[in-house]
């Protein structure tokens, strides 16, 4: 530290500081360039597939080489599930990611992250303390009749500023920026899960509805059926036997109503959770019944690596994965002096503020020994770094894995769709011949109950069929990255810009 009212010639120290700093500033840069590197990824193994659907255009895969600043991407689009045309389900993913608990939290987690951003920005200016002290004392030397007072005042401020000369403090910051990245990220995997997850119970609420609507048609059914058997009895046209197997096929019926009303009820309440209303509040909200949805076309799936684009939890790694390499970089800075400037200004007296006093400091403060501590740190979060890349590299594989499985379960559900909506037609066929001739009396009761319960089993599975196909396809949609838009009024300020990386270097 040197200070203006020292005693001495102090010219030399400029000079000093300056050839000290181009003498490191050599060896830093070195160090600092090996973590200016882009986020790598090996996608040679991957070959290109999703053949079900266009391929986007090759311009879109440009985009992966914008972002490698760490600015944070655009999020465009109208949200998936408006594909399906269904005004009662947009109102209600809307109204869940509004007002979904998980999503509020993961809110907070962007406002924490914009608080540390600003924390690291704080580090580049000076601060000013101030600081104010008044003494009394009292001295009681050993003869009582003599007692000396003292009253010192001082009043004054200081000023201190670091010279980031090896980017230590833009390293920081930097890495506070790709942590706000990945918050925002995490914040919209967390709205693409949500959505996905009301489109699922939605569906599912309305297959249960269907059901027991379709439990009920099917009750009113057999009782006809019972009724004619009966009436076909008392003609002495069959046997007790007949009545007392439409009888149990009723009772069969309706053993399966109270099931579908406690599963329809569970998915209710659960679906009161996803949106934070209070229970019985998606009950009253639903509108009349409807069937169930074709799903929409397939959506575009591109080339594999266009995930790396569009998945919220890929860019949160990649974000994370950037943050750790400016981590790097700040470890690597630390191993070099830190370069302080400041000044003090304090007014004293007893108590009268009659004296002032003036410094003006410069100080180089750095390691000599630390037993490797700092070599060691910078090892480790390079490993860091690394192991990040690793799985990255498996939620990428993993990501690829999910998509061709949704677009197999899809194709073959829909194809299994196909196969027994022929089979229903069919059945009815069937069921029709068999109560005609039965009501004529061309044949005995056993026919007509096997085709009755065929096709009122046939009826259930297509309805479970469906849903599970409406299902895959969400999957689908979910494992492509949405798209899952911003809301206006919840968009985050997330504009933020790393500096260019030759700004790192002295």
């Amino acid at each position: 530290m040197v200070n203006c009212n020292t005693h001495g010639d102090t010219s030399w120290l400029p000079v000093f500081v300056i050839s000290a700093t181009l003498l490191l500033s050599g060896c830093v840069g070195a160090d600092r360039r090996d973590t200016e590197r882009s986020i790598p990824i090996k996608t040679e193994s991957v070959q290109p597939s999703f053949k079900e659907s266009p391929q986007r255009p090759a311009s879109d895969l440009s985009k992966k080489n914008q972002k490698q600043n760490g600015n944070e991407p655009e999020i465009q689009g109208v949200g998936w599930w408006k594909q399906f045309k269904d005004p009662q389900l947009d109102r209600f993913i809307e109204t869940a990611l509004e007002n979904n608990l998980t999503i509020q939290e993961s809110w907070t987690n962007i406002q924490q992250a914009e608080e540390f951003l600003a924390q690291s920005r704080s580090a580049f200016r000076p601060t000013v303390d101030g600081r104010a002290n008044v003494q009394k004392r009292w001295i009681t030397p050993q003869d009582e009749s003599i007692r000396n007072r003292g009253d010192d005042s001082t009043v004054g401020g200081a000023f201190n500023w670091e010279l980031d000369l090896w980017g230590r403090l833009r390293s920081i910051r930097d890495a506070r920026i790709q942590q706000k990245n990945a918050a925002i990220h995490d914040w919209q995997a967390a709205r693409l899960d949500l959505s996905t997850s009301v489109a699922t119970t939605y569906f599912a609420i309305q297959e249960q509805r269907l059901q027991l609507e379709l439990n009920r048609s099917q009750q009113d059914s057999n009782r006809t059926l019972l009724d004619l058997t009966r009436l076909r009895f008392a003609q002495g046209q069959s046997s007790i036997v007949d009545v007392l197997q439409q009888k149990d096929q009723l009772a069969a019926t309706k053993v399966n109503a109270p099931g579908i009303e406690a599963t329809l009820k569970e998915l209710q309440y659960a679906m009161d959770v996803l949106l934070a209303q209070e229970m019985g509040y998606t009950e009253a909200a639903l509108e009349s019944l409807t069937t169930l949805p074709e799903p929409p076309p397939h959506p575009e799936t591109g080339a594999p690596t266009d995930l790396l684009l569009q998945r919220p939890d890929l860019l949160s790694l990649e974000a994370e994965a950037r943050s750790v390499n400016a981590r790097v970089a700040e470890a690597i800075a630390d191993r070099y002096p830190r370069i302080n400037f400041g000044a003090s200004l304090t007014g004293v007296g007893d108590p009268t503020l009659n004296s002032m006093i003036a410094n003006i400091f410069a100080s180089v403060t750095g390691p000599i020994v630390d037993g490797g501590l700092r070599r060691s740190e910078v090892r480790r979060r390079k490993a860091q770094f690394e192991g990040i890349l690793y799985r990255y590299s498996q939620a990428f594989l993993v990501a690829v894995r999910d998509v061709e499985t949704a677009l197999i379960n899809l194709r073959q559900r829909q194809e299994t769709l196909h196969q027994l909506e022929l089979r229903l037609q069919n059945a009815q066929r069937l069921l029709n011949e068999s109560q005609n001739r039965y009501s004529q009396g061309l044949t005995d009761y056993l026919p007509t109950l096997t085709a009755v319960v065929n096709e009122q089993n046939l009826r259930r599975q297509w309805l479970t069929r469906k849903r599970e196909a409406l299902s895959f396809y969400i999957g689908l949609c979910s494992s492509l990255g949405g798209p899952i838009p911003d809301l206006a009024e919840k968009e985050p300020n997330h504009k933020e810009q790393t500096e260019p990386s030759t700004n790192h270097r002295p």
